[in-house]
Order: C-alpha cells, then sequence, then structure tokens
C-alpha cells in the first residue's frame, strides 16, 4: 500500500473512532465518566471543607483507558468496557451529609462503591438510581435516623453491605430482607432495635451485636410478646 493511501486508511479509523467516542458521550447526555466523577467531587467535603484532593483525577485523563483496569484515578477501578467498575473513596475524612448518589447514575459499569471511614452525618443515602450495585460500604461513619423500609428495594442484586459503626436507628428495613443475593452483611454497633427479620437470620450474630434494642434469633435475645388484657366479662 502506498504511503498515501496508508496514511488515508489510519486517518478514515482516527475518524470512526471519534465519532464512536461522540456518540457515546451524546447517549449519555454528553457527559463523559471523567465529568461525572468530577462533579461527584466537587460536591464532596474533606476536613478543610473543601473538595478533597484525588491524585490522577483531572479534566484532562479519562478515568478508564486502555487494556489495564487498574486507573490512574485514585479510588477508580475499571471494567473489561473500560467503564468505572469500582470506586473507593475511604479514609479521607469526608464531612457533612452523605452525598448525592444520584450523581453517579451515568455511571452504567459502576458495581462497587465505598465510603467507609470518613465522618459523615446525617441520613442514609438515596440508592434508587445506582439499581446495579452489587457492594455497598458505609461503615465507620456518623449516619443516623432510621432507614427507609424500601431503601433496597432498587438494588435488588445487592451482594454486599456494610453499615457498621454507625448511628443507624429503628428497625432493620424489610427491603434488605428481601435481598436473594444477599451474601455478606454487617449491621453491628448501631442503634437498632426490634426482632430481626426472618431472611436475615441465617447470618452469624456477629453482624447484629452492638444493638441493644434487636432481638430474636440469632441472637439470644427474645423479643418481649405483647400480651393483650383479658376481655371483661359479658355483662348480666
Amino acid at each position: 500500500m502506498a504511503p498515501r493511501a496508508s496514511a488515508t486508511v489510519l486517518l478514515a479509523a482516527a475518524l470512526v473512532t471519534a465519532v464512536a467516542a461522540a456518540a457515546v458521550n451524546a447517549a449519555a447526555g454528553g457527559i463523559s465518566e471523567a465529568d461525572v466523577l468530577l462533579a461527584f467531587r466537587d460536591t464532596l467535603r474533606g476536613p478543610q471543607g473543601v473538595p478533597p484532593a484525588l491524585p490522577g483525577w483531572s479534566s484532562s485523563a479519562a478515568p478508564c483507558t486502555g487494556a489495564s483496569r487498574r486507573s490512574p484515578w485514585q479510588g477508580v477501578v475499571c471494567n473489561a468496557q473500560q467503564q468505572v467498575l469500582v470506586l473507593l473513596l475511604e479514609g479521607l475524612g469526608l464531612q457533612g451529609g452523605a452525598p448525592d448518589l444520584g450523581l453517579l447514575a451515568p455511571l452504567p459499569g459502576l458495581r462497587s462503591l465505598s465510603l467507609a471511614g470518613n465522618n459523615l452525618t446525617g441520613a442514609f443515602p438515596d440508592l434508587s438510581a445506582l439499581p446495579y450495585l452489587k457492594m455497598l460500604y458505609l461503615s465507620w461513619n456518623g449516619l443516623a435516623g432510621e432507614i427507609p423500609g424500601a431503601a433496597f428495594a432498587p438494588t435488588r442484586g445487592l451482594q454486599k453491605l456494610h453499615l457498621e459503626e454507625n448511628a443507624f436507628a429503628g428497625t432493620i428495613p424489610s427491603s434488605l430482607a428481601s435481598l436473594r443475593n444477599l451474601m455478606e452483611l454487617n449491621l453491628s454497633d448501631n442503634n437498632l432495635s426490634g426482632p430481626i427479620p426472618e431472611g436475615l437470620r441465617k447470618f452469624g450474630a456477629a453482624i447484629f451485636q452492638g444493638n441493644a434494642g434487636l432481638c430474636g434469633s440469632p441472637l439470644n435475645t427474645q423479643c418481649n410478646q405483647t400480651v393483650s388484657p383479658p376481655s371483661p366479662p359479658p355483662s348480666s
């Protein structure tokens, strides 16, 4: 092949690749995965009250490129399709309420998210924008309050959940007990109360320890049975 023809073929191939990449971005509303992650990071607050400095996070480089699943972006692991698979933002001293996880919705490959070991406070985050999430780690924070009963209804494929060392209160949500693929769970050291749902009794007692109000199997604490008062005798 003549040099000019070869250069033409290479130029055409590059143009096709560029057009395909543009089409992917257009399908996602023109937002790249780098844009999504940077926008999410900008909502976080570190110990100094500003977004954390994360090595490698830059608009000038995509988080997932080439065949390697190791990303130059700290805390990011990629899948074989060059999509963000895992996001680990652990031990960064993050403060304030749990971030808006809806900002991560444009990441179709995201399967594992960890915000463990920070100083997050406030309510349990809304998971409705992440229906394909399989692993969630929110342990060792200061999250509190009741977890809504339907909190885990959108994430039916969830396999691992760690909520230990927070201050969650109220009963264990019914949607958690209905997760059929759940293989790993830790709810220890919170303020949960009430009977342990039957669907979660297959897990060992250790994952429920540190919740003084929980009762029933597999714990050795019996649930108090409410006894109805006797009916009054019929009037004569």
